[in-house]
């Protein structure tokens, strides 16, 4: 007998029932670089979230967007109580250039910085924090070398991906900048994403850092 001609419930119940729950959120984290020397870099544009610019004129300078609720956090170093900075005196590999117009404590810039900070001897380097959750973000990073191979290492606090390590940008013999893009997304809804900038070569030299996007 045809279950619509009949009036049986079974077929009618099957078609009314609500969907079935979202499937769950899974974390992922994927990386990559680029070289990125001489870069003209507009961060309010960039940093639609967030962005960050170090060492302006002082190795303490911080300027980041005015309305990013200091979601990028400020540098810390790692195995090293010092970092140095390189202002804004010159241009060359390791410096980009950065602009922006809603920053905080400097409003906006009317000439590019070539600014940044940077650490001295292996194993010491730079480290920030972004919050990470069930929506997809980008960060991008933009780093250097004098002389001294680095290793970025991008870990989510809650553990919900692998781990994105890179260590082949830049040289032992030359000074070199990039950039690195990172796509994440956590299992929990408040979750970190924590990214470190470590030299690795015991060839005198540095790593340094300029500036940061959030999207």
């Amino acid at each position: 007998m045809d279950a619509r001609a009949s009036g049986d419930g079974a077929a009618d119940s099957a078609i009314d029932s609500p969907p079935g729950p979202d499937a769950p959120v899974t974390g992922s984290l994927t990386g990559s670089h680029d070289s990125a020397d001489g870069l003209a870099v507009n961060l309010t544009a960039e940093g639609t979230t967030d962005w960050a610019e170090w060492g302006m004129t002082a190795a303490t300078d911080f300027n980041h967007s005015l309305g990013g609720g200091g979601k990028i956090a400020n540098a810390t170093p790692i195995n090293t109580t010092t970092v140095y900075g390189y202002g804004n005196a010159y241009m060359q590999a390791g410096n980009d250039g950065f602009s922006w117009a809603d920053g905080t404590p400097t409003a906006a810039t009317t000439s590019a910085q070539y600014s940044g900070i940077y650490v001295a001897g292996q194993t010491r380097g730079l480290e920030t924090t972004v919050p990470a959750g069930t929506t997809q973000r980008t960060l991008k990073l933009y780093v250097g070398g004098y002389f001294a191979a680095g290793t970025l290492t991008a870990h989510l606090s809650d553990g919900s991906a692998p781990d994105y390590v890179d260590s082949t940008l830049g040289s032992v013999s030359s000074s070199y900048a990039g950039v690195y893009t990172l796509v994440f997304r956590s299992t929990s809804p408040s979750a970190t994403l924590t990214v470190r900038w470590v030299q690795n070569s015991n060839s005198g030299g540095d790593v340094n850092w300029s500036a940061a996007s959030l999207y």
